[in-house]
Parts: structure tokens; sequence; C-alpha cells
């Protein structure tokens, strides 16, 4: 049985100036934001992970099914039942356009939609988290639906922590 421990830290800081007659006006922003998960199925809890490096050809989609098709690092076919994070980079750096969601049917819930798509650009990045998690629920809100809306290839990477629970 796998254990699974997590933590996602993003910060941000940013240092705006503004020069005028005498001084010097500086707006500095430093945060951070800590997402942790323990082994379990709770509330700030997950228990299974996935993670890959993908390539889609130009015009490309595919729809990852989080409930029953991927397989982790030890060989294990995962079933999401909660996504507690959800990364996505886009590693092209031409001009190909990354978009997620917009699945046809069963569509994953931050996607409930097929108009909720989310473009990330040459080197952008999604990052979602949430302690409590979004649904998954197999055959009805499972899939994540990943598009290559240009005309070469591209990678990215995605990393995806969750429960099963």
């Amino acid at each position: 049985m796998a254990d699974l421990t997590a933590k996602a830290v993003i910060t941000l800081l940013g240092n705006y100036t503004n020069s005028l007659d005498l001084v010097i006006v500086k707006d500095i922003f430093d945060k951070s934001y800590t997402l942790e998960l323990a082994d379990g199925t709770g509330d700030d809890q997950g228990d299974i992970q996935w993670h890959d490096t993908r390539s889609l050809a130009a015009s490309a989609t595919e729809n990852l099914d989080l409930a029953g098709s991927l397989v982790d690092a030890f060989g294990n076919t995962l079933t999401f039942a909660a996504v507690k994070a959800l990364f996505i980079k886009n590693n092209s750096t031409g001009t190909q356009v990354l978009s997620v969601g917009g699945a046809a049917s069963n569509v994953w819930s931050p996607f409930a939609n097929t108009s909720d798509i989310i473009t990330i650009n040459p080197g952008g990045v999604l990052f979602m988290m949430d302690g409590t998690g979004w649904a998954v629920s197999g055959g009805t809100s499972d899939l994540l639906k990943i598009a290559n809306a240009a005309g070469a290839a591209l990678t990215y990477d995605i990393l995806i922590w969750g429960d099963s629970a």
C-alpha cells in the first residue's frame, strides 16, 4: 500500500517601484500560500498521485479519465474520488497554446460546461489546489480534456494529487 504526503508552496514576490521627484516609492508584495496533504482520504488529505510529461500532435486532443485509466509509478490504476491539486505546465517555447477543459461529456466538475476552458500559453502554468478537493465520479464527471490548438506538436507536464475514497 502506497502512502502519500504532499506539499505545494506558492510564493508570490513583487517589487513595484515608481521614481518621483525626490523619492522612490516602493510597493513590495511577498506572500506564500501552502497546501499540505497528509496521507488519507479526508479534507487536507490525499492518498494517490499521478504525473507525466505528455505530447500532443498539432490540433490533437486527449481526454484524461480520472476514474480508472491513469496508472501511477507503481503500476496501480488510479480512481480519483476527489482531486486536491492539479498542475499543468505548457512546455512549448513556440506558439502552441494548450487548452484545458471543454470535454463533450462526463466532464470533471471544475470544467462542468463544455465552454469552461482555460488556455495556457507557451511557458504558462495552470495550478489549482483545494484541501477539500473537487469531486470525481466515474462515468459521469471524470474526464479532463487537454487540447493542442496550434499547428505544431507540444509537450506538457501534469501532476494530480487526490484521494480515492
